[in-house]
């Protein structure tokens, strides 16, 4: 993928496009709400349900790409096929 490959835009992921939305939707709502970190308890539901989920590839979700108990602690993330 260079710079030069005939003017064509490179394609961006599936998983880049996820992990960019979680980004900034988290940076977003820390401006402006002031707030990072989910409560634990939140926490714990969300990483109980990624658990149980077949995407569940080790410590990372297969859709997203993303360490689940690392995206499970933003407040303001969520599931890419919105099971929280």
């Amino acid at each position: 993928m260079s710079c030069c490959n005939g003017g064509t835009k490179p394609k961006i992921t599936r998983v880049v496009k996820e992990a960019l939305l979680t980004a900034a939707n988290v940076v977003g709502h820390a401006i402006t709400k002031g707030e990072l970190a989910a409560p634990s308890d939140l926490i714990q539901r969300r990483v109980n349900l990624c658990m149980k989920c077949p995407h569940l590839n080790g410590q990372r979700c297969s859709i997203c790409a993303c360490f689940v108990h690392q995206k499970a602690a933003l407040k303001n993330a969520h599931c890419p096929i919105n099971k929280w």
